[in-house]
């Protein structure tokens, strides 16, 4: 067996993008969140599609919650399957914790890490979820230690089975997976689990944690900081690794084989080059060694075998799916000390604290990057109120938070006291949000030789295909252009006056929105009633026979649609990027088989918002 330099990697964020691509750094590889790239289209996955051509690429995920007794979301479990097909990852990685569970008569997710306990039904059903991913992805996966803050005493009704080290070892034998071991979430437990921080004694404990695992189970190693405060210390992936975390890897490289080492850093961003100087420290901090196969092995396993096991369905309505019912409900209480009335007495206070205070910060720092103007106009204490309360009243249903907040116009129009005192919010909300799917909308090609056919082509015969996500709205406030002067870089057209004109008008004739996706550049802009009648009918025909006589028989008489209003139409929507080309439709074919194999003709449920 040769021997094998050590491989280092880091984890790639948006805000080094660029600079990574041109500059092509020494690194052995590339680890991503998995949700953020589930969209098919849109920029997003094109950039992880470059990295991918230089780099191995590690997908490392933050939602399914392997230990959810409610099961996984097979949504998310196809989103994955999609992207592991397309990016062809080294490695897949999962946390062995539980976000699903049911509240309010739905099954919620909590966008979190939750943790469970060390026990014979929570191995059960983390076994079971965990070979449903594998059958589905057709590999291994590796699964992550959990940094908790609520303890065995919180979660569990009867003592525990097992500690963490046996149970994480005992998934890995039942199922096959390999384990991604986070050497700073060991830390971090250990320095919370001592009444009073003691750095030795907490080293000591995670020594012994590492010398527990069988070093063939191990498929990759994960470094980050984290912030202490008076009273907790909090993993939060914002600072350089600690001393004591690098001595912890230096144990664990010299009892292990050359297992990767990956350095995360996910808040507070620094520079890509004091990331990169971690990640050498890494590598000279790894001896080069023989490596093992391992649960790196790149033998697939067999063909899907989507099953629900009878222990499944029990663990469903068993003493873990209550328990994991109650933490989710009490993240998601109004008030901490209602919060607290929800858990067994002694909870530990600090512990539920942070996952609400995670929770809070996430709704912010979500329904920002969905809605920035409205987050702009309406200012940040105000802001981070409503998203909150809209967390809590409507918390996500899955685990890809791109697509939660979709309901925070509907949401605002029964807040009459708001809506009363900020018109323009809903509209601008529905403006915004359109603008947010249409992002990752399935990606589209111009083709405008094929233009040419609308000369000679029988229209029943014709589609148009549009820009990728194009919808229609009906505003009945000038919300595009209150969007672009909150956002505008030029100073001037954010005068509280001008805005102010903008946002406070009298309600008028209704503006038609018109939102697409040009390139990889979300567009919107307003258009004319008879562009929006048009949009429309296109969206909702099989041809452009059928539109023309949708378009035609909408709207009052004294409303005709003029079909001379095309010839204009089609020059500008093509200098727009709004048209891309011509269809030609099968007629053979079933329409709902048509609309499947051309997403860029009928955009996905999600993004036709029309008028």
């Amino acid at each position: 067996m040769q021997p094998s330099a050590p491989l280092v990697g880091i984890g790639w964020r948006h805000a080094h993008d660029a600079e990574l691509l041109q500059r092509l750094p020494r690194i052995d590889f590339l680890e991503v969140h998995s949700e953020n790239f589930f969209g098919k289209g849109g920029a997003a996955r094109q950039v992880l599609r470059q990295g991918r051509e230089h780099y191995e690429i590690s997908l490392h995920g933050v939602g399914l919650g392997l230990g959810s007794a409610v099961g996984l979301d097979p949504w998310h479990l196809e989103r994955l399957a999609e992207l592991v097909a397309d990016i062809e990852p080294r490695w897949v990685s999962e946390h062995a914790c539980f976000a699903r569970a049911p509240h309010a008569g739905l099954t919620r997710h909590a966008a979190d890490l939750l943790p469970v306990p060390f026990s014979d039904e929570a191995l059960e059903v983390m076994a079971d979820n965990v070979q449903r991913v594998q059958d589905r992805l057709r590999r291994p996966i590796l699964v992550e230690n959990l940094s908790a803050y609520l303890t065995a005493p919180e979660l569990a009704s009867a003592a525990w089975a097992l500690d963490e080290a046996e149970f994480l070892m005992a998934l890995a034998r039942r199922t096959g997976c390999g384990l991604l071991v986070d050497l700073n979430n060991l830390y971090v437990n250990a320095l919370n689990a001592q009444p009073v921080r003691d750095e030795a004694a907490a080293l000591a404990a995670c020594q012994a944690w590492l010398d527990r695992i069988a070093p063939d189970a191990v498929g990759e190693l994960h470094l980050a900081g984290h912030c202490r405060l008076e009273d907790i210390v909090i993993d939060d992936h914002g600072s350089r690794v600690s001393e004591p975390v690098w001595q912890l890897h230096a144990h664990a490289v010299a009892r292990w084989n050359a297992v990767p080492t990956l350095i995360e850093w996910d808040t507070d961003l620094p520079e890509l080059d004091v990331l990169l100087g971690e990640a050498e420290r890494a590598r000279r901090n790894t001896p080069t060694r023989a490596a093992s196969k391992g649960p790196l092995a790149p033998d697939h396993l067999p063909a899907p075998v989507l099953r629900e096991s009878a222990r499944a369905q029990d663990a469903q309505t068993g003493p873990l799916a209550g328990q994991q019912a109650r933490l989710l409900r009490a993240l998601l209480a109004p008030t901490h000390a209602q919060a607290q009335s929800m858990l067994p007495p002694g909870v530990w206070v600090r512990g539920l604290k942070a996952y609400r205070s995670h929770g809070a910060a996430l709704a912010e720092r979500c329904l920002r990057a969905a809605y920035p103007a409205c987050a702009t106009l309406l200012g940040a204490d105000n802001w981070r109120a409503l998203a909150v309360n809209l967390w809590q009243s409507d918390p996500p249903q899955q685990g890809d938070l791109a697509l939660w907040g979709g309901g925070l116009a509907t949401h605002v129009g029964t807040l009459v006291d708001l809506l009363q005192a900020e018109p323009w919010l809903a509209d601008l909300a529905r403006l915004e949000w359109a603008m947010h799917r249409v992002e990752t909308a399935v990606d589209a090609h111009a083709d405008l030789a094929s233009l040419a056919l609308l000369g000679t082509g029988d229209p029943s015969q014709l589609a148009l295909v549009l820009a990728p996500g194009l919808c229609v709205l009906a505003l009945s406030q000038p919300s595009v252009a209150l969007r672009e002067a909150v956002l505008a870089p030029d100073p001037s057209a954010r005068e509280p006056q001008a805005l102010a004109a903008l946002a406070y008008a009298p309600p008028g004739d209704a503006e038609f929105a018109l939102v697409w996706r040009s390139g990889w550049r979300v567009q919107a802009r307003a258009g004319t009633p008879a562009e929006a009648r048009w949009l429309k009918a296109v969206l909702h025909s099989p041809h452009l026979e059928a539109a023309l006589d949708m378009a035609k028989a909408a709207g009052e008489p004294a409303e005709a649609f003029d079909p001379n209003f095309l010839g204009p139409w089609l020059a500008s929507a093509v200098a727009d990027g709004v048209l891309l080309g011509v269809h030609v439709v099968n007629a053979e074919q079933p329409q709902a088989t048509q609309q499947a194999d051309s997403p860029s003709l009928h955009p996905p449920t999600p993004l036709e918002v029309t008028a």
